[in-house]
């Protein structure tokens, strides 16, 4: 992964109020599905007249404003979390709290700062609460959550409900992720606001040449989009495609996501041998958003194997493109193939079904037309980025 500093960014001098930070708690990279929602949302609310809006990220050595490229504006900022129970991480917390607080302030003052809206947020956003807590900030706390983020909230309660009593407003992006911070019990006497993810057609569906791996490409191939991690099952889906590969030996498969820490790809790619794939799989990394469209565009199909799921982005994204879907049923995932006529879902971890579900697609291209049609026509008409961008603004209480 890389990061914001490889996105070609450069200091900038503050120019006006920025009304609104959209936190994230990492290095801002766009390539992962969180960081392409926060795009989408940064430029639909700097469409508001008058509003200041920048992306703020974690950083314990950038300072001050930046600037990429695109013209998005980054503000870093250095928001320690709790690093462990004993006594001796306790005390160093305190301690590293103690000397970036003032400064978290003077960014917050100076910039004058009154809404942040944290992403997939962690318990760096304790000093935030705090510095509400002792007003010394009088801005408006939104946090928003994304999938494995609401895990965190099982950890340090009492902090957590110390945050809850210092926040504004909580959002999901499916009514599953909701249910599940209801029931970690943090937030009591706050609803979740459910605002499903959104895409925008025109931006994501604009081509770009393919590079010399995509070129590469044997056959026609089924796709799957997602990082290599466990929880995406990607050793599933080698297995099934295993199970009918000899029928269909002019298919490839096609992985593409986000290196990570290597080692579930390490054991995909040994997997591949031990299944004898070796030929007809292909793995790619940190793919841009452009090339993830173009390879969307000529696959066969998607098939999204995923073992939990908050929500599902690269369904959407499929759709925008026409692409039919196979996916298994968990999470959010049902939320966007609410019908048999968006897409065909497989249980989790059914290995059977899911080859069972690859060869009926592959075995009668009207339907996958059909599928593909309909999905796309589901995703203009209501995972729009307008109609996401629009939710947030009532959930932020901004106005155009």
């Amino acid at each position: 992964m890389f990061g914001v500093d490889k996105l070609k960014t450069k200091n900038i001098a503050p120019s006006g109020n920025i009304q609104c930070l959209l936190y994230v708690p990492w290095r801002f990279d766009m390539l992962g599905g969180v960081d392409v929602v926060v795009d989408y949302l940064w430029r639909g609310l700097n469409s508001c007249k008058g509003m200041g809006v920048a992306i703020a990220m974690q950083s314990w050595t950038k300072t001050g404003l930046q600037s990429d490229l695109e013209g998005r504006v980054f503000l870093s900022l250095n928001m320690p979390e709790p690093l462990g129970e004993s006594m001796l991480m306790k005390f160093r917390y305190i301690m590293t709290l103690l000397r970036r607080m003032p400064e978290l302030n003077r960014n917050l003052r100076f910039h004058g700062v009154e809404i942040v809206n944290a992403h997939s947020p962690t318990l760096n956003i304790f000093p935030l609460a705090l510095l509400k807590k002792l007003r010394v900030w009088t801005g408006e706390i939104y946090l928003s959550f994304h999938g494995a983020d609401v895990e965190g909230l099982k950890n340090n309660k009492w902090l957590w409900r110390f945050v809850a009593s210092e926040t504004n407003g909580v959002s999901s992006c499916s009514e599953m992720l909701a249910k599940n911070i209801s029931k970690a019990g943090v937030f009591n006497g706050l609803d979740v606001e459910v605002i499903h993810n959104g895409i925008d057609y025109d931006r994501f569906c604009k081509s770009e040449p393919l590079g010399d791996e995509g070129s590469n490409i044997v056959g026609p191939y089924i796709l799957n989009v997602g990082n290599y991690i466990p929880r995406k099952g990607q050793d599933d889906l080698l297995y099934a495609f295993s199970l009918i590969q000899k029928s269909w030996p002019c298919c490839s498969l096609v992985f593409a996501g986000g290196h990570d820490n290597g080692v579930w790809l390490r054991s995909l790619k040994e997997k591949c041998k031990d299944l004898g794939l070796g030929d007809c799989v292909y793995f790619f990394e940190d793919q841009s958003q452009s090339q993830i469209a173009n390879l969307m565009r000529n696959a066969e199909m998607l098939v999204h194997v995923a073992r939990h799921e908050p929500f599902g982005l690269v369904i959407i994204e499929a759709g925008a493109t026409g692409l039919p879907v196979v996916a298994t049923e968990v999470g959010g995932i049902p939320e966007i193939i609410n019908d048999a006529d968006f897409g065909l879902l497989v249980p989790p971890g059914d290995t059977r079904a899911l080859a069972d579900a690859i060869d009926k697609l592959l075995k009668s291209p009207d339907l996958r037309r059909s599928l593909g049609e309909n999905l796309k026509r589901r995703v203009i008409e209501g995972f729009s980025v307008n109609n996401m961008v629009s939710r947030y603004k009532k959930f932020l209480g901004l106005s155009d």
